[in-house]
C-alpha cells in the first residue's frame, strides 16, 4: 500500500476514563499499537519474531499465531488488505439499507482474523463499520464517524472510531495525528515496532530453580513472600489475571496506584486501582522489582484465619517465571526454564494463552472443551454457567444450589453443585466428581469453565511451562484428593460469647451430613470430633474429609444453647 509506513496517535475514551493511544504499521505488516488509560501501559503488535503482548500485567509474552487473532485482524484492517482479499469462491457480499442509506456489505471467510464483515456506504464508498470475532470468539463491532481529506497518496484514514465489544464497553478513539514514517512520541528512544520496555524486573539468583517457602491449606496454595522489610501471605491464583493487593491488609500500604481508585468490581461496591507495589517483592530467593497489581477489598480472606492473605499471587508470575507445584511435597518452586522443573517421565499436556487466561482442553462427560486453569480454587471442577446452559448441564442430573460469597468484592451469588459421571484430563479420570455451576459467564463459547487443586493435586506435581504452552503432569496421577462431606457451607462470624469459636453455617446442605444430623443454618460449630473449631479451621476441616459412613460427633451453639449432634458422613447427588 502506498500509504505504508503510517503512524498514528489519538485520545481514547473508556469507561469514564481518558488516556492515549498510538498506532504504526509499516509495509512487511509489522504493526504495533500502545496504549495508556488510568497511567497504566498496555501494548501488542507484530514484528519480526511475530505477534506480542504486553498486557496491563506489565509481563510481555510471545503470543502464537492462533492466540493473536485481533493482532492479525488489526494488520489486515489497517494495511486495507480487504481491498485485494476478496474471493468470490470463499467470501460473500450483498447491498442492503442501512441506518445511514444503502450500503454494500462484505463478509470474508477468514477465521484466523476473526472472519470480518465490512459495510461500505453505497454512494462514496466510505467504511462505516466492520465486525468480527475477537480471541474469545465475542463480536466486536467498529464504527466510523469522520474521515479526514485524503493525504498525498490519495488514502483518507478515520477520524473518529468506536468499538462496542460483546460485554458492552465502549471504546472511543478520536485521530489526533497522522503522518508518513514509523514514529512513537511515548517512547522516542525505542523500536516503534519492538514490544516497549516493560517495569517489571526479576533478579534470580545463582541458584536454580528457587524453593519458595509454601503452605498447602485449605486446598489453597500460600506462598510465605516479603515485601518492605516484611512478611506476608499470598494465594497462589492461576486464573486472576492481575496481582491483586487486598486493600485491608498492611500491604495496601506499599501499593503505588497509577492514577486515582475510580473504578469498581463487577458487584460496584468495591474500589479498583491499577499500580504496583512499590518496593521490591521477594519470592524466596527471586525479587521482582515492580511487581503490577490492582489494589481492591477482599473480604473472603477473612476466612483464612492467621494464614490471612494479603494478595493473590495471579496469571502474570505463570507468564514471567516456570512454576512447578509439587502437591506431594508440598513444595513450590520457580525457574527462568521449566527443564529443571520435571521429570523425563512428566506427561506433557498441550496450553494457550487465551486474552488474559491460561486454558487446556479437557472432556466432561465425553465433551472436549477448554477449561481454564485456576490454582486458587479449591474446587475440583467450574463449569460457567452460560457455557453449561447451552451444553445440557446440568440436564436431568441432580442438583442442590447455595449462595456463595464471591472472593473479590461484596457481591454473592447463586450457586448450584451436580455430579456428572465422567471428567477427563490428560492420565486424570474422575468419577462423578463434585462440580460448581457459577453465575458467572464464560469469557468464550470455547471455555466451559475452570479446574482447581481438586483437580490438579490427583497428579504428584505440575509444571507449568508456558515459553512452550505446556503443562506437565508429573506421575501418579491416581492421588486421592478427599472430599469435603460436611453438608455446610461456613463463615466467620466472631462472638464475644464464644471467643475463638468464629465458623457459623451459613447454609446447610438439603440432604446432607449436617442436615441429616439436624444442624441448621446460623448454628456456630464449637467441637468437632473432639477438636476445638477455633480460627485455626485446618485444625479440624479434615474430619470431615474422611470416607462416606463415618459418624462424627459435633457440639454447636444454638440461641445461646449447646448441643451435641451427630453427623454421619453422606456423599452428596451420588448415584
Amino acid at each position: 500500500m502506498r500509504a505504508l509506513p503510517r503512524s498514528f496517535a489519538g485520545e481514547v475514551v473508556t469507561q469514564g476514563k481518558r488516556g492515549f493511544v498510538e498506532f504504526a504499521l509499516d509495509r512487511e505488516r509489522r504493526f504495533s499499537q500502545a496504549a495508556v488509560v488510568d497511567g497504566m501501559l498496555s501494548a501488542s503488535g507484530v514484528d519480526t519474531k511475530g505477534p506480542w503482548s504486553l498486557p496491563y500485567a506489565g509481563v510481555p509474552v510471545r503470543l502464537r499465531e492462533d492466540e493473536a487473532v485481533e493482532l492479525a485482524f488489526g494488520v489486515w484492517l489497517e494495511g486495507r488488505d480487504y481491498l485485494a482479499s476478496f474471493d468470490p469462491r470463499r467470501d460473500a457480499a450483498a447491498c442492503g439499507v442501512g441506518a445511514g442509506g444503502p450500503q454494500v456489505s462484505v463478509r470474508y471467510n477468514l477465521p484466523q482474523i476473526g472472519n470480518p464483515e465490512l459495510a461500505f456506504a453505497l454512494a462514496d464508498a466510505a467504511l462505516l463499520s466492520v465486525t468480527h470475532l475477537d480471541i474469545y470468539g465475542h463480536k466486536t463491532v467498529l464504527s466510523f464517524r469522520e474521515w479526514s481529506d485524503a493525504d498525498p497518496t490519495g488514502v483518507r484514514w478515520p477520524l473518529v472510531t468506536t468499538w462496542k465489544e460483546a460485554s458492552g464497553r465502549d471504546v472511543l478513539v478520536t485521530l489526533t495525528r497522522s503522518a508518513p514514517g514509523i514514529e512513537c512520541p511515548s517512547r522516542p528512544s525505542e523500536d516503534c515496532l519492538a514490544p516497549p520496555h516493560s517495569r517489571i524486573g526479576f533478579s534470580w539468583p545463582k541458584e536454580n530453580p528457587v524453593r519458595v517457602p509454601a503452605t498447602f491449606f485449605l486446598n489453597e496454595i500460600f506462598l510465605h513472600a516479603q515485601a518492605g522489610g516484611r512478611a506476608f501471605w499470598g494465594l497462589v491464583d492461576s486464573g486472576a489475571t492481575l496481582h491483586v493487593v487486598d486493600t485491608g491488609s498492611p500491604l495496601a500500604s506499599l501499593f503505588r496506584p497509577a492514577a486515582a481508585a475510580q473504578s469498581s468490581t463487577p458487584d460496584q461496591r468495591s474500589q479498583f486501582a491499577l499500580g504496583e507495589i512499590r518496593e521490591a517483592v521477594e519470592l524466596g530467593d527471586l525479587v521482582v522489582q515492580h511487581f503490577p497489581a490492582a489494589a481492591v477489598s477482599v473480604p473472603s480472606f477473612d476466612e483464612f484465619g492467621k494464614r490471612r492473605p494479603e494478595m493473590l499471587i495471579g496469571h502474570p508470575l505463570f507468564l514471567g517465571t516456570a512454576v512447578r507445584i509439587d502437591y506431594a511435597r508440598q513444595e513450590f518452586l520457580l525457574s527462568k526454564d521449566a527443564r529443571s522443573l520435571h521429570s523425563k517421565s512428566a506427561i506433557a499436556i498441550p496450553l494457550k494463552i487465551l486474552g488474559q487466561t491460561v486454558v487446556a482442553e479437557a472432556k466432561i462427560d465425553g465433551l472436549a472443551s477448554w477449561f481454564v486453569l485456576d490454582t486458587g480454587d479449591s474446587e475440583t471442577l467450574d463449569l460457567f454457567q452460560d457455557w453449561a446452559a447451552v451444553h445440557g448441564f446440568p440436564g436431568p442430573r441432580p442438583t442442590f444450589t447455595f449462595r456463595q460469597q464471591s472472593e473479590v468484592g461484596n457481591s454473592q451469588a447463586d450457586e448450584k453443585r451436580m455430579r456428572p459421571a465422567t471428567f477427563e484430563f490428560g492420565p486424570i479420570r474422575l468419577t462423578e466428581p463434585l462440580a460448581a455451576i457459577d453465575s458467572v459467564s464464560s469469557p468464550s463459547d470455547r471455555v466451559a469453565g475452570q479446574v482447581g487443586n481438586g483437580v490438579l493435586a490427583h497428579c504428584a506435581a505440575v509444571v507449568f511451562d508456558m515459553d512452550n504452552r505446556t503443562l506437565w503432569l508429573e506421575p501418579p496421577c491416581d492421588r486421592d484428593v478427599p472430599e469435603d462431606l460436611s453438608g455446610w457451607v461456613l463463615e466467620r462470624k466472631d462472638s464475644a460469647a464464644y471467643p475463638n469459636r468464629p465458623w457459623v453455617a451459613r447454609f446447610v446442605i438439603p440432604g446432607g451430613s449436617a442436615d441429616l444430623a439436624g444442624v441448621k443454618a446460623g448454628d456456630r460449630i464449637l467441637r468437632l470430633a473432639g477438636r476445638a473449631a477455633t480460627l485455626e479451621i485446618s485444625t479440624f476441616e479434615s474430619v470431615t474429609k474422611q470416607a462416606p459412613g463415618t459418624k462424627i460427633r459435633a457440639v454447636i451453639a444454638r440461641s445461646g444453647e449447646k448441643r451435641e449432634v451427630n453427623l454421619r458422613l453422606v456423599r452428596l447427588l451420588a448415584r
